[in-house]
């Protein structure tokens, strides 16, 4: 296979993921979906709201990675791929194929930036920036379709979240980074629908967020 960097497709356990070239970055052009670690272990599927909060062992330990899909429906999957808790994200099984990442903080930044983010915003939590996030965010020709312009072709999708509960599905997406900032809580990047912007915060590591993965 070519590089990825030229937009080929990478197949990871057994599903090809469209990839897209922007600026010096090579990002996966839709959320993971994997089931397994890259050597080949499965990651556990909870589905039960209260079995998923207690994943979560407290400061300073490693909880038990998981994944689950929106609602537990197969449809969700198929449309903007599954739901991990940040123990997926780090254990050093990793998630990505070989080659492949979930991106840092600072890697997140580094896209920011090159949209247009100011240099003096990107350290900032909250909204940074003016329409950084129309441009990845998928647009209405799309499939599916969210309201971008999706010019750089990142497609971002609004997969929503789980804490334990489910909300914020064709509203908001979230994505991990792989920066711890606290005992608790991991820097975070958010799309919402009436928003343009891009949102930096953090969450708490037993939520579950979408990932994407960024080429080595």
């Amino acid at each position: 296979m070519r590089s990825a960097a030229s937009g080929d497709p990478v197949n990871y356990h057994g599903y090809d993921y469209a990839t897209v070239q922007i600026g010096e970055q090579c990002w996966f052009a839709e959320n993971l979906r994997t089931e397994f670690f890259n050597n080949g272990d499965s990651i556990l599927n909870v589905e039960d709201d209260t079995e998923w909060h207690a994943l979560e062992c407290g400061a300073y330990c490693n909880g038990t990675p998981a994944w689950c899909s929106y609602l537990n429906l197969g449809v969700t999957m198929e449309e903007y791929g599954l739901l991990y808790n940040f123990y997926v994200v780090g254990d050093s099984r990793e998630a990505c194929p070989v080659g492949w990442h979930v991106p840092s903080d600072t890697e997140w930044s580094n896209l920011e930036y090159f949209l247009g983010v100011p240099l003096e915003e990107l350290s900032l939590n909250g909204w940074r920036g003016t329409n950084q996030g129309d441009i990845i965010k998928a647009d209405s020709i799309s499939d599916p379709s969210w309201n971008g312009i999706n010019s750089l072709g990142w497609g971002g999708l609004p997969g929503g979240m789980r804490r334990p509960w489910f909300s914020n599905i064709e509203s908001r997406a979230h994505f991990w980074t792989s920066t711890i900032v606290s005992a608790y809580d991991v820097a975070t990047r958010e799309l919402w629908t009436d928003e343009s912007r891009i949102y930096r915060g953090a969450q708490t590591k037993w939520t579950g967020y979408s990932i994407r993965c960024l080429k080595d």
